[in-house]
């Protein structure tokens, strides 16, 4: 407005100018012409002021655009700064997750792998003891039945076996030949 104002102050002191050197030729010429030419000048400076008018009315609504546009701008640029730290936050929280996954990842590899150990050692003590039984039965049951069979003759006569005490228990062998219960020779 204020720039509006100095151009128009300038065009009327310019045309104040040119009118007053204009008085001095119309003096010679005829005052009907120098009339129409002051009416001709006034139009057009009127002319000229509305479209300076119009200009600045149109200057001052693209400032107003321009005023709305950079508010809009800043509006969008806070948003794409909140957008941002939202971003780099879930980036972090991200990567914290990652970390968490690889070492909860780790710890169940360590627990498959000591799983697989204790499995491992429990069927070598499963194997371990049928081994130590089938021993135990061999050595109870199995020897001493082949040493109670009669032992083959031999050309030279030997000494009689000797004779078990009455009142001994009888072994496996002898249980096992007689009909008496299998384990009952575990109460030996």
């Amino acid at each position: 407005a204020l720039v509006h104002r100095r151009i128009v102050h300038t065009l009327c002191t310019s045309d104040r100018a040119h009118e007053l050197s204009l008085w001095g030729h119309a003096m010679a010429d005829d005052d009907d012409d120098l009339e129409a030419l002051l009416s001709e000048q006034r139009a057009l400076l009127l002319h000229d002021s509305s479209r300076l008018d119009s200009a600045s009315e149109r200057l001052d609504q693209t400032f107003m655009t321009a005023r709305e546009s950079e508010a809009i701008g800043k509006n969008v640029l806070q948003e794409l700064h909140g957008q941002r730290q939202q971003i780099q936050r879930g980036r972090s929280q991200l990567d914290t997750i990652t970390e968490n996954m690889r070492a909860s990842r780790r710890h169940l590899m360590s627990i498959a792998r000591q799983a697989a150990t204790n499995k491992c050692i429990l069927v070598s003590i499963i194997v371990l003891l049928v081994g130590i039984l089938l021993l135990i039965v061999a050595l109870k049951w199995v020897l001493p039945i082949y040493s109670a069979l009669p032992s083959p003759p031999s050309a030279s006569p030997s000494s009689p076996a000797p004779a078990a005490p009455a009142d001994a228990p009888p072994t496996p062998a002898t249980a096992a030949l007689f009909g008496q219960a299998p384990w009952a020779w575990l109460a030996l």
